[in-house]
């Protein structure tokens, strides 16, 4: 019970942080200054109870993993943009399997690759903010108009999201929260 207490006072300050709209600079500053002490609670508590408990046992595994993955399970911190946890990521996965089936019937490898790649694309559109549908319209109308193949970074969502804001999705109510990458630099 004592590492679950501790966990809620982490996503309470989270659901705090976003409840007060901040940025991710002071989101980072609030969890380094209020998260940190109590991530370093939890490692103590882990490395305390670690020796005394069966390694086989449920427990001593969840010890073992905590304490092997300890830097993936705190790069939260380092960045404001990062969730506190991958649930997202999981909810985004899920359509892949749902979809498995069909996806049996697109004909060949490559047809399978090139739905793949565009489903992708979809999802990271969705994943920035932006409407698919419109994104879909001003991208192939960048394309025929002539968009050279050597500037295609400039229509990954995010860049495009950047230059025409009209391309948010209105059935999003937050900024999305997936950090940018300039890809040209």
């Amino acid at each position: 019970m004592e590492a679950l207490r501790l966990y809620a006072r982490l996503f309470a300050i989270e659901k705090q942080a976003t409840r007060d709209g901040v940025s991710p600079e002071e989101r980072q500053r609030r969890r380094e200054e209020q998260s940190l002490p109590i991530l370093d609670e939890l490692r103590a508590w882990v490395l305390g109870l670690a020796p005394s408990v069966e390694p086989k046992s449920p427990l001593g595994q969840a010890l073992t993993y905590l304490q092997r993955q300890w830097l993936r399970l705190t790069v939260f911190l380092f960045d404001g943009d990062v969730e506190i946890t991958n649930n997202r990521s999981e909810r985004e996965l899920r359509p892949w399997p749902s979809g498995q089936h069909a996806w049996l019937f697109v004909g060949d490898q490559k047809h399978a690759e090139q739905w793949a790649a565009g489903f992708s694309l979809m999802q990271t559109a969705l994943a920035h903010g932006v409407n698919p549908r419109a994104y879909l319209h001003a991208i192939v109308a960048k394309l025929i108009a002539g968009h050279l193949h050597t500037r295609l970074d400039e229509l990954l969502p995010d860049a495009m999201l950047l230059a025409h804001p009209e391309l948010a999705d209105p059935l999003r109510a937050t900024t999305p929260s997936v950090p940018t990458m300039n890809l040209a630099a």
